[in-house]
């Protein structure tokens, strides 16, 4: 039988919640493969391990970073060992340091730059590489001169509920009893999400009748605070800060319009939870890898991520935001069909394809 050593993370960002989520599918649904789990608690994750199997690849399902040890361990262990390597990759290694300082963030800008720097070198120690859209393959080929043949694209997935009942969900959120025009976003506060952007955006609509919630922490905040009261608009712009998922699925089943205007996200899982979720239309920038695999019957949901088209985008929305039904149908059949049990197909597939290639 055909092994895969794979490796299982730790921690609480979405990439790492993609990881571990790939690894209880593989407990779940291990056929045809013989999987070994391989725990980031674990001190010498790699240490007795039997690889004297014909035929093995070790699977890396978050994105290696030279700060965090545990995962060269694994990746010097199996490269040393002659094993192929596949690796996921979420984020950009030049974009997201130069992110960071931008944002403030020193601490997580000085801890991301040694893999910016050394990002050619890291991204063909992997042997192939899952990424969750074309644009970012596109730009790993054109940027670090990795052969697009040994680079997979899977989108990410969702989890679907057996039952969903949106009535029962809108008693986890507070918005306001009111008859004003719920709009909602969530994701983390920093400049690459586009919030002050949007922000800017609603102070240009003039007219009184809707509400902004955006969920989410980050290092932006205080900054994204200051530009609210600095515009005088915090009758229209509420941070919620930290959401619990259960408030979030809450806020999501309440808002008549949900918008993502990220100037770079390479999927944009939010966006897939609000076309799950929300009872209305779901806005998702053009910088988002998610838009690559939208039906023709929701390009529309798709804007540029600048002020005024984000302002036009949102009137228009406001206008139309009855007798959306059959648009929000479209959105959760297209959610639906990223279900992780799909998406776990398309892993499978790959592993399979890798071992063909072997011989």
């Amino acid at each position: 039988m055909n092994t895969i050593y794979l490796y299982c993370p730790k921690g609480t960002t979405s990439p790492y919640n993609v990881g571990r989520k790939i690894c209880s599918l593989a407990m779940e649904y291990p056929e045809p493969f013989d999987f070994v789990f391989l725990e980031q608690n674990r001190k010498n994750i790699c240490r007795g391990l039997d690889l004297r199997k014909r035929r093995a690849l070790f699977h890396l399902p978050v994105q290696p970073w030279i700060s965090l040890r545990p995962y060269w361990r694994c990746l010097n262990f199996f490269r040393s060992k002659g094993i192929p390597i596949v690796a996921n990759i979420h984020g950009d290694y030049v974009n997201e340091p130069i992110d960071s300082f931008m944002d403030r963030d020193l601490v997580h800008g000085l801890l991301l730059a040694p893999s910016a720097l050394a990002s050619r070198f890291i991204l063909k120690l992997p042997r192939y590489l899952i990424v969750n859209s074309l644009f970012m393959k596109k730009r790993i080929v054109e940027t670090f001169g990795v052969d697009e043949e040994l680079i997979f694209v899977i989108p990410n997935g969702i989890d679907v509920p057996n039952d969903l009942r949106i009535d029962e969900l809108r008693d986890y959120s507070n918005v306001h009893s009111s008859n004003k025009i719920v709009i909602f976003s969530h994701g983390t506060l920093t400049r690459g999400k586009g919030y002050f952007e949007l922000i800017r955006a609603i102070a240009s609509i003039k007219r009184d009748d809707f509400i902004l919630y955006i969920s989410g922490y980050g290092p932006m905040k205080d900054k994204l605070e200051k530009l609210i009261h600095d515009l005088n608009i915090a009758d229209k712009v509420i941070l919620l800060g930290y959401t619990p998922f259960n408030d979030i699925m809450g806020y999501l089943s309440k808002a008549d319009i949900c918008i993502y205007p990220s100037k770079f996200d390479t999927f944009n899982i939010a966006s897939l939870e609000s076309m799950l979720y929300s009872k209305g239309t779901v806005l998702i920038s053009s910088q988002c890898g998610i838009k690559e695999f939208l039906p023709y019957n929701l390009e529309n949901n798709i804007f540029e991520p600048e002020c005024e088209i984000i302002a036009d985008r949102l009137m228009k929305a406001m206008n139309d935001f009855h007798g959306v039904e059959n648009l929000v149908k479209s959105q959760k059949d297209f959610a639906n069909s990223l279900n992780w049990k799909n998406i776990w197909i398309f892993y499978k597939n790959i592993y399979q394809s890798i071992f063909d290639k072997m011989g």
